[in-house]
């Protein structure tokens, strides 16, 4: 990304490097046949998996897609979230692989949550990060995939610059509702309700012993409960570092259970990676703020 100065304006430049895409395709399949070996799973349970992740990533690519996605997602959002800024972006000087936007001064988010020693000023960043999530998930159901901290500025004013929106992904009414229904205690209190739900998710299926099947509901409670805390509370205290420590615990423990990994078959919805992979990262940016926050 270059600062570019043309008369009395500043822009942000993003320049694509030549060859990306051709790459991506390359580098993927090299990675293919060592993931199935690893995983011990076959080519056919793996390919949605796969054609997710490699979908967007080419749209990475693309910086007319991202064009197109920036400005509408930041006009959708800019009037609904309170605590946030976009840059304008400028069509005439962008391209296939060129991007142009205002360049915007502030602090990464991370540098943010090192210097400033106000700590209501990071719950109010928190904050308008947290409501940006949940309109863009529950309302517009297309939303930023990529929360990591240097996506985000903070201005002079307090407010968040929201950048790169080149990983965005859209949700479906059906797959949008089978995967929330999880924030629901009394589907959580249900066995019945719990079990349906899984199976909706293509988590658990009729091929799977007693055994596997008692193992993973057990484990998706866990996880369910866990991380629909925040919800469950109403405002939440993401500062807790004993919160943040069980998450990653309890992933660590999963992934060291021998009898979760000798189930060597692929789990649940393609639809599901992009969606996991914002909500840890928005949880973790809420972790790094300390941030007190209403959830609901």
């Amino acid at each position: 990304v270059h600062e570019v100065t043309l008369g009395e304006n500043t822009y942000a430049v993003k320049v694509q490097y030549p060859g990306v895409a051709d790459s991506l395709n390359s580098d993927l399949a090299v990675v293919k046949p060592v993931a199935l070996q690893v995983l011990g799973l076959n080519d056919v349970e793996v390919e949605p998996y796969f054609e997710e992740v490699k979908k967007r990533l080419l749209e990475e690519t693309d910086y007319a897609l991202e064009l197109e996605r920036s400005i509408a997602l930041s006009k959708a959002t800019e009037r609904k979230v309170a605590g946030l800024r976009f840059p304008t972006y400028y069509p005439e000087f962008s391209t296939r692989r060129i991007l142009t936007m205002d360049w915007i001064d502030g602090r990464p988010l991370d540098r943010f949550a090192r210097e400033e020693e106000d700590q209501e000023a990071k719950n109010r960043v928190a904050q308008a990060i947290w409501d940006f999530y949940q309109f863009q998930i529950h309302e517009l159901k297309q939303f930023h995939a990529d929360p990591h901290p240097g996506n985000f500025l903070v201005d002079a004013n307090g407010e968040v610059v929201v950048l790169d929106f080149g990983c965005t992904k859209r949700l479906g009414e059906e797959f949008h509702r089978d995967y929330f229904r999880f924030l629901d205690l009394k589907v959580l209190d249900d066995p019945e309700a719990f079990e349906a739900g899984l199976r909706q998710l293509e988590i658990i299926s009729d091929e799977d012993s007693q055994r596997e099947r008692e193992l993973i509901i057990e484990e998706a409670e866990r996880g369910a409960r866990l991380l629909g805390r925040p919800y469950h509370e109403g405002e939440f205290d993401f500062g807790d570092e004993t919160y943040m420590a069980s998450i990653y615990e309890l992933g660590e423990a999963q992934r060291k259970n021998s009898e979760l990994r000798e189930m060597r078959t692929a789990r649940g919805s393609a639809d599901s990676i992009y969606l996991n992979r914002a909500y840890f990262g928005l949880y973790s940016l809420m972790g790094l703020l300390k941030a007190r926050i209403r959830t609901c």
